[in-house]
């Protein structure tokens, strides 16, 4: 991987800054603070994001500003790759947001987590370092803060050797073992407990072996009980069939008694019956010797009626009218009488206002005179007319009621008649029935004496076959002694049965568990005396094999640092350094500054090699990042990390030193510089 360029903007100390980082070894030189170190956590915030403990958004985002963001551009396996990364601040806190790679022209968007999923593949480092806080073979190969490589000489050898398995991906063995050791210990526990269950493996056997021996004598048991309720079931079969015979002639006998008792009520009803009617046909027979006179025809009498009643109905007509036209009459002369009483107290015209004179009231009083005259005239002549109607209607009355009177006696005479013949039909009707009475009588004698014939007859077979019953209820209670017999042999059976089932399937679970103890043995004496042992070996090859190179690559990059015969450095087993000054061992606190960062740098240096060089498909071995890898060196010292440069044979080589010689010796110069809280890159 190759860094080409770095844009910033509202980061930390930077506000929009885009830095170009050429090839070969660059220096980002520059005072104490001005922002040389936010350039590197801004390089690895793009390759992978937040890390918890290390890069936070709150520490990269500049005070202030709601919103910031890192562009990385850098080539790897020839691929050109532009990695943007996007802060943002809310109301409560400052987060990463989504952001984008570009790869050769193609832009692909995601989250945080799905950048750094592509970017640990370009990278070719391994994918489990994507749920991990920090990636340490980044930070062993190419960038190494200067505190943290001192922190990694200086903690106990156990935190010491963890980190490094951890770096080459060893600690998994060490893991495997820890999960040897604990799966063993369960698997010693889980035979005890198993042990425990089987303890009554044996006795369940016995306990089986006795109750198959009693399940088999009594199923023997079982088939000699249905043997003798096959037989009581013949003998009951053979019993119930003439028992049922005689149940049957029983209810037959007691069936015919009440045929029998039917028949008698029956003849007695016959008989009473035949008595009342014999009765009925002498009283009918009386009645008809009265025979009645023949009807007359009455046909003239009912038109003479109809007759007589138009011409009442047309004399009441005549008389309406007349009543009507003597009111109208009366009422005339009532007027004129009026006019004459009232032109006797006039003396003016109440029309014209003249003066009536007694003349003129005279001739008023002869002229309405005359008209009641007139009027009289025609009331007398009316009364004349209604006298005689009324008369005539009177007449006709007295013989509508004679001739009404006459027709009521033939209607008397024609219900007398139809009477008659009523009865004569009765008459006729009841002979028929005293008939069939009679027959009906000579049939139910017949029938009584059938009935007798079968009710000795039934009796008799009664009485022959008496003991039937008795003989029936002994076969049917023998049958049932046998039947709870054959149940409660069964039932017997039947839990016999599931007791053995139960054992058989406790002895079936137990030789499970029984197998299951030989198997786990199996495996504990596997683990124990064979993979743990192998797992040991395999780790304690690899560690060896790194600790070899890391051990010539420790002491070549001390000895270039330092050339000093009285001062030799090497690993111990657990890969700290161990340091031998003027022939005596001392520790790593007792040498000088310069001393310290030589025996860190070259720690550093070593580590990045073997790292490289065990990491197959890493994409990052042709670039290092030294952070103030100088602190402490002497001017001496100075010059051999000119060597150093020279050995690493890196494509690039980023530097953060604040010394002035060191820039003598590199290929590029970055110049930071700090104005009002504000970082800028001079070229």
């Amino acid at each position: 991987m190759r860094i080409l360029s770095l844009q910033l903007k509202n980061i930390r100390s930077y506000i929009d800054e885009t830095i170009e980082i050429p090839e070969g070894s660059t220096i980002l030189s520059g005072d104490i603070g001005c922002g040389k170190t936010t350039i590197l956590l801004a390089i690895e915030f793009a390759l992978f994001g937040i890390m918890k403990g290390m890069i936070s958004a709150s520490s990269l985002l500049r005070h202030g500003k709601k919103e910031g963001h890192v562009e990385l551009k850098v080539r790897v396996q020839d691929k050109e790759i532009i990695i943007r990364r996007n802060l943002k601040r809310s109301k409560n806190n400052i987060k990463q947001e989504s952001g984008y790679i570009v790869a050769n022209g193609i832009k692909t968007e995601g989250t945080a987590t799905e950048l750094k999923a592509k970017i640990l593949q370009y990278l070719g480092y391994p994918d489990e370092l994507l749920t991990k806080s920090k990636s340490l073979i980044y930070r062993y190969t190419v960038y190494t803060p200067q505190e943290e490589m001192k922190q990694i000489l200086f903690e106990s050898s156990e935190d010491r050797l963890n980190t490094i398995r951890k770096i080459f991906n060893i600690d998994k063995y060490k893991i495997i073992k820890e999960n040897v050791i604990l799966s063993m210990r369960e698997i010693k526990q889980e035979k005890q407990l198993l042990s425990v269950k089987v303890e009554d493996y044996d006795k369940l056997k016995e306990e089986f072996k006795e109750k198959d021996v009693l399940l088999k004598k009594k199923n023997e048991e079982i088939k000699k009980i249905q043997d003798k309720l096959h037989s009581a079931r013949k003998k009951l079969e053979k019993s119930k069939k003439d028992f049922e015979e005689y149940e049957e002639a029983t209810k037959d006998l007691e069936k015919t008694k009440s045929h029998l008792e039917l028949n008698q009520e029956n003849t007695m009803n016959l008989e009473k019956n035949q008595k009342n009617l014999a009765a009925e046909i002498k009283e009918l027979n009386t009645f008809l010797e009265n025979k009645p006179k023949e009807v007359p025809d009455d046909e003239k009498i009912t038109t003479e009626i109809k007759e007589l009643q138009e011409k009442i109905k047309k004399e009441e007509e005549k008389l309406e009218k007349i009543r009507d036209k003597a009111g109208q009459l009366d009422g005339i002369r009532t007027n004129k009488e009026s006019i004459i009483k009232e032109i006797e107290g006039i003396d003016e015209c109440p029309t014209c206002q003249q003066d009536v004179t007694e003349e003129h009231k005279a001739n008023i009083r002869k002229r309405e005179n005359s008209k009641i005259e007139m009027v009289n005239e025609n009331l007398k002549k009316l009364l004349d007319i209604k006298k005689q109607s009324s008369e005539n209607l009177t007449k006709a009355k007295v013989e509508l009621q004679t001739l009404q009177e006459k027709q009521q006696s033939i209607e008397v005479l024609k219900l007398k008649f139809k009477i008659y013949n009523d009865r004569k039909r009765q008459s006729t009707s009841k002979q028929d029935q005293l008939k069939q009475i009679q027959d009906q009588l000579k049939g139910s004698e017949e029938k009584k004496k059938t009935i007798v014939t079968r009710i000795e007859k039934l009796e008799k077979f009664k009485q022959e076959n008496k003991k039937v019953k008795e003989l029936f209820e002994n076969a049917r209670e023998e049958q049932h002694e046998v039947e709870i017999v054959e149940v409660k042999t069964k039932t017997e059976i039947g839990n016999l049965e599931d007791q053995v089932e139960g054992l058989t399937k406790d002895i079936k679970a137990l030789e499970k568990i029984k197998n299951k103890i030989a198997r786990l043995t199996d495996i504990f004496n596997w683990l124990d005396k064979f993979f743990f042992k192998l797992v040991d070996t395999i780790e304690r090859q690899i560690l060896l094999k790194v600790y070899n190179e890391f051990n010539i690559y420790f002491q070549e990059w001390f000895n270039t640092l330092i050339e000093d015969d009285n001062l030799n450095v090497k690993l111990n087993e657990d890969f700290s350094p161990a340091i031998e000054q003027n022939g005596y061992e001392t520790l790593l606190e007792n040498l000088s500054g310069g001393e310290k960062t030589s025996v860190a740098l070259a720690y550093r240096l070593a580590l990045f090699k073997i790292i490289n060089d065990f990491v197959g498909d890493i994409q990052t071995r042709d670039i290092i990042i030294l952070d103030e890898p100088t602190d402490g060196f002497s001017s001496d010292q100075l010059d051999r990390v000119r060597d150093v440069l020279i050995q690493l044979k890196t494509k690039q080589t980023i530097i953060v030193s604040h010394e002035q010689k060191v820039e003598s010796f590199v290929d590029n110069i970055l110049r930071i510089v700090k104005d009002g809280h504000v970082s800028r890159v001079m070229n």
